[in-house]
């Protein structure tokens, strides 16, 4: 009996010590109601692992859970329903065990999927990386040891490039992007194996792949913790393993350091991370006290990147710098970038703090960030193990931000806004002229040798000055030139004048955007170019930002410094009545980017009391800059309240709305043809040549738009006349020719003037 005894004991020891080490401990997929901001956090700081929830409906999230974390939600008396109980045996329910690893996958000839339930195993993983340099020695470089880990196996980097074995960090910058921190994601790596293949099959076919290829240093590690990714194949060879950590032996039947918690940035900070050997969140003895880690830190050190990818999954989110609940002093880059590569397939943006209401301390990104490098970590898919009916679509949606990073890490010239000049109608049989201006949005290195061209879409605009050259544009800062454009004399009433701009920097097409003016006679009702802060509206959140604008310096967005917050409801006010009394055919028109989870909605909204509102415009998701254009026919005769209302729900928060350049405009018909002015013969213009002052003369004191331009059609004076005299000095515009055009409602006459 006592020999029974001894090893029944020794027999529930091993069980217990094989449940903390991750064999046999059930995990459950959870809905949860989330109904206040700071339950989430509630249940972080009571080790409920809560970094890769997704949305469901309202309210409500989805996350996968052990045994021992569902007693905490009992506990905590949360209202929550058990979706799938097992989830491991529903991963390898839906795990493709049938496909033949050598088979090709996702569009491309030489990636595949792998034989762990169509994930790759470690071993594949690397000879995936020896085959790249076997195909493409010319543009890879050999996998290189960086580290061992724990037990003794290797983890890799390489770097892709067209000098992969040179280092060229004077004239091409550095891109690091890193994978499966935790063990139990596989979703991190396989867009980067994928990534990486795509960028050599398309070599010198694809413009995009062969620019980048050929202007930056892409530096991978594709495997952070090969051992606890390992230990899930070995306990889960046909996917679904759940283990999350290295494999430290700490003692007392603990294993593994989290390793996206043992960086130094904020080490042992309890919000977010845990001192606990059996927490998922365990940050280890010291900062770096993992060889993994370590080995990451000293090759980022090694290559320099400016921007970084530290890859996780699951949650279909990107997480900006720094972990812990900071201040982001750089958050509208972050956002300005974010919000031009984030497509529909993800939630949103942010800290982790602003928009999951919680924050992890000691992370990959933190410790880059502080080292003034962009990091994020992009939470890829919507479960660790994700079935392979999402596998292609989940790996091709993140595509754009691994491309987007690679683009801005060294010159990037983008068309920031289109601008079209006083006065602000297009007539049909006029020319009109407008502005572009270029950003370069990359980070480490000028823009060489810039051009911008324009293409009409149609006939109602034929193109005058299809090319400028802009020249060299330093990081960060913009470029303008000015550009006229034909309109067709047939052009009718609200006809639109569709125009392709191209930016090329030397050879390299890096832009391309359509915009469009429409023909008419515009009257002006009200107008905000959100230069002269928020004196048009009563609001007690919204504010201007200098970072990302359509005109000018600034643009107005909800939540100037980070997300908006959860369960909000954010009002902004216009202060004047729009008076759409005589009106004929108005329109609202501005120009706005926005960044809104899925279940947050944004909308314009009109009253003709100020008491009850009617929504004529929403939106959610996610569109970086675009033209908007909001009908408002149905309220002639009325005098109109607008305002902007964003409404948020319980958890995820997104960035928010930006706005530019508003205008509610009357539009008015308007002779069609330039054969139908009439050409004045009242003004003049006195002395000519002169030495810089000249004065005009309007004897029938008409109201009129007269417009100055030198030999380019480049706008240098536009304004208003109604006086009998005015006296105007071009002589600051130095010596050559000048025209000078004086234009009344259907009336026109037309100067050279010389200043000597």
């Amino acid at each position: 009996m006592k020999n029974i005894f001894i090893a029944s004991t020794a027999l529930l020891i091993l069980l217990n010590v094989c449940i903390i080490n991750g064999q046999g401990l059930k995990y459950s997929k959870v809905r949860i109601d989330i109904n206040r901001p700071d339950q989430i956090k509630e249940l972080i700081d009571q080790d409920v692992l809560m970094d890769h929830f997704t949305k469901s409906s309202k309210n409500k999230i989805e996350a996968e859970v052990s045994d021992s974390q569902i007693r905490i939600l009992k506990d905590l008396n949360y209202n929550f329903e058990i979706l799938i109980d097992d989830i491991t045996v529903f991963y390898q329910e839906s795990l493709d065990l049938s496909r033949a690893a050598s088979a090709p996958a996702c569009g491309l000839q030489n990636f595949n999927m792998g034989s762990m339930g169509h994930y790759h195993t470690y071993d594949e993983i690397l000879a995936h990386l020896d085959s790249m340099r076997s195909k493409y020695p010319n543009l890879i470089t050999v996998k290189q040891d960086i580290g061992t880990s724990i037990e003794g196996r290797k983890i890799y980097a390489i770097k892709i490039s067209d000098n992969p074995d040179s280092n060229e960090v004077s004239t091409e910058s550095s891109v690091y992007y890193d994978a499966l921190h935790h063990a139990r994601e596989p979703l991190s790596m396989e867009p980067l194996l994928y990534y990486m293949w795509w960028l050599l099959e398309n070599y010198n076919t694809d413009p995009v792949a062969t620019y980048i290829v050929n202007n930056r240093q892409l530096h991978f590690v594709p495997c952070v913790n090969p051992d606890g990714y390992v230990y899930n194949q070995s306990t889960d060879p046909n996917g679904g393993g759940m283990w999350r950590k290295n494999r430290r032996n700490s003692g007392g039947g603990n294993f593994g350091v989290d390793l996206n918690r043992n960086y130094s940035s904020q080490f042992g900070n309890p919000i977010g991370s845990s001192s606990n050997p059996s927490s998922g969140t365990y940050h280890g003895d010291s900062a770096f006290s993992e060889p993994e880690s370590r080995a990451v830190r000293d090759y980022i050190l090694s290559v320099d990147p400016v921007i970084a990818f530290a890859c996780h999954s699951s949650g279909q989110k990107y997480l900006i710098s720094p972990g812990c609940m900071l201040p982001n002093e750089d958050f509208e880059s972050y956002a300005e970038f974010s919000s031009e590569f984030i497509n529909n397939s993800f939630a949103g943006y942010g800290t982790t703090f602003q928009m999951l209401n919680y924050t992890s301390c000691g992370t990959t990104r933190h410790f880059m960030h502080d080292r003034g490098i962009y990091a994020w970590t992009p939470e890829i898919g919507s479960s660790f193990w994700a079935p392979q009916s999402e596998f292609c679509s989940t790996i091709q949606n993140f595509q754009d931000g691994l491309k987007y990073i690679a683009m801005v890490s060294g010159s990037y010239p983008r068309v920031n806004d289109f601008d079209v000049l006083p006065p602000d109608y297009v007539l049909a049989g006029d020319t009109l002229s407008f502005t572009v201006r270029v950003k370069n949005r990359g980070i480490a290195f000028n823009a060489d040798s810039v051009t911008v061209s324009i293409e009409s879409l149609n006939t109602n605009g034929f193109v005058i000055d299809s090319t400028k050259y802009l020249g060299n544009i330093a990081s960060r800062f913009l470029a303008t030139d000015t550009f006229r454009i034909a309109i067709n004399p047939l052009a009718q009433l609200m006809d639109v004048v569709a125009l392709r701009i191209t930016i090329k920097e030397k050879d390299f097409i890096s832009h391309s955007i359509d915009k469009e003016v429409r023909v008419g006679y515009r009257n002006i009702l009200f107008e905000e170019n959100s230069e002269n802060g928020m004196n048009n509206w009563t609001t007690p959140t919204w504010d201007t930002t200098f970072i990302d604008m359509q005109s000018g310096s600034y643009s107005i967005t909800d939540s100037r410094y980070g997300n908006y917050e959860s369960n909000d409801n954010r009002l902004l006010g216009m202060n004047p009545k729009i008076d759409l009394t005589n009106a004929t055919n108005p329109w609202m028109e501005f120009n706005a980017k926005w960044s809104l989870e899925s279940w947050d909605d944004l909308f314009l909204q009109v009253s003709t009391t100020g008491i009850s509102w009617t929504t004529v415009a929403s939106y959610t998701e996610h569109q970086h800059w675009t033209q908007q254009r909001v009908d408002l026919s149905s309220y002639i005769g009325q005098i109109l309240f607008f305002r902007l209302q964003l409404i948020s729900d319980g958890s995820v928060q997104g960035d928010g709305f930006y706005f530019d350049d508003l205008k509610v405009v009357d539009y008015a018909p308007f002779p069609t043809s330039t054969y139908e002015l009439y050409e004045l013969s009242t003004f003049s213009v006195f002395p000519n040549p002169s030495s810089g002052l000249i004065h005009l003369h309007n004897p029938e004191n008409r109201t009129c738009v007269l417009r100055i331009s030198d030999q380019t059609g480049r706008i240098l004076h536009n304004t208003s006349v109604h006086d009998i005299e005015k006296t105007i000095d071009i002589g600051k515009f130095g010596s050559g020719l000048y025209f000078v055009e004086v234009r009344s409602e259907n009336a026109f006459q037309n100067f050279k003037i010389i200043v000597h």
